[in-house]
């Protein structure tokens, strides 16, 4: 064996992903940072790896979403009001268990035949109860439209509650009972416990679909 050979460095193998891996990593990075180039460098392999199991940005995209549907849980029952409120804590609590989801999903909205099915359902549930297609849309919208804003509000203030080291991120959680005292109703509304932000969601969806009952109950009365 020749000195040469003697010093040769190792050769390595190249760093094995699979198409989960990019799919996580191209939601962390979020929609708005999200290239080839990118994910490739988070995960610490060329972009010529990820074109073995992704063919460009757009099918990339898409495939996130479809993921995303698929690992969702779909209510079974074909009780409207049941059905929404069930589909919007499934989609909150999917979309909590892969961070950077809801940013795709505001932005895209349903774009893949995986969304397609989830919808297609939703429509069948709020068809078979008598709902117009009008009521059915606005309903749907309204729903997903409070779960997605709801994760991307629980995800910036995660974010904020990280920079300021576990403080109360938000000004007026800071406030002391001298400043308080210039504002006796605001103190007065402090005595309350604070609701976390999945409890909030959960009376939030409460109010909507009682409104909706409301909605409903008259357009069939007319």
């Amino acid at each position: 064996m020749t000195r040469s050979e003697t010093q040769r460095p190792a050769i390595g193998r190249p760093a094995q992903i699979d198409q989960d891996q990019i799919v996580m990593a191209s939601l962390r990075l979020g929609i708005d940072k999200l290239s080839m180039h990118a994910v490739a460098k988070s995960l610490g392999v060329s972009p010529t790896a990820l074109y073995r199991h992704v063919e460009n940005k757009e099918a990339l995209i898409n495939l996130c979403m479809d993921v995303f549907c698929e690992r969702l849980t779909v209510p079974e029952t074909t009780e409207w009001r049941s059905y929404l409120e069930q589909l919007g804590l499934n989609f909150y609590a999917a979309l909590r268990a892969m961070p950077g989801a809801a940013g795709y999903g505001m932005r895209l909205g349903p774009s893949t035949p995986a969304a397609y099915r989830i919808v297609d359902r939703s429509m069948n549930v709020l068809r078979r109860n008598g709902w117009s297609p009008a009521d059915a849309w606005f309903a749907y919208s309204a729903v997903v439209n409070l779960t997605f804003d709801s994760v991307r509000r629980r995800e910036q203030y995660d974010a904020l509650l990280a920079e300021s080291n576990g403080e109360a991120p938000y000004a007026i959680l800071k406030l002391n009972d001298e400043t308080l005292s210039a504002f006796p109703d605001l103190s007065w509304s402090f005595s309350a416990p604070m609701h976390d932000l999945e409890s909030l969601l959960e009376r939030a969806l409460a109010c909507m679909l009682d409104g909706l009952s409301m909605r409903i109950a008259g357009a069939t009365h007319v």
